[in-house]
């Protein structure tokens, strides 16, 4: 059996690699070598997909998919493309995959997008945004 040079030259462990959050790789240099290296990285918690919006009068209905091992979404809008002076939503409990954004301005384009977030301890993970979608109201 012939060996590589990582199975000569160090080992890799790794921590809290499995759920969003931080963690950590660890490799130790053995044989010639000697020292360790202990990097963090962050994972973060898979997107929605696609946000889906039907227009209503004053209101727009938002579903989307359910993302696994989430704590929960947020939902950003705003009648500017650039997202300036946009509000947001956030949606805290995991398996719900639908809300209505009310009190809104009637025959009026709003900007949308969504992201989940994991709490992991003290620290949240956020995914990155969806594309931006674009919906008049009724």
């Amino acid at each position: 059996m012939k060996l590589s040079a990582s199975d000569v030259n160090y080992t890799v462990t790794y921590k809290n690699n499995i759920k969003p959050g931080t963690a950590t790789v660890t490799v130790t240099f053995k044989e010639n070598y000697s020292g360790s290296l202990t990097p963090n990285y962050t994972i973060r918690p898979k997107n929605t997909g696609k946000l889906s919006i039907t227009s209503k009068t004053k209101s727009l209905v938002l579903k989307w998919n359910k993302a696994p091992v989430v704590t929960g979404y947020q939902i950003q809008y705003s009648t500017s493309s650039g997202m300036k002076n946009a509000r947001i939503v956030t949606i805290s409990k995991s398996t719900t995959t639908t809300t209505t954004l009310k009190k809104l301005k009637a025959k009026k384009n709003y900007y949308l997008r969504i992201r989940t977030y994991y709490k992991a301890g003290k620290t949240t993970v956020y995914s990155v945004w969806s594309k931006v979608v674009k919906k008049k109201t009724k």
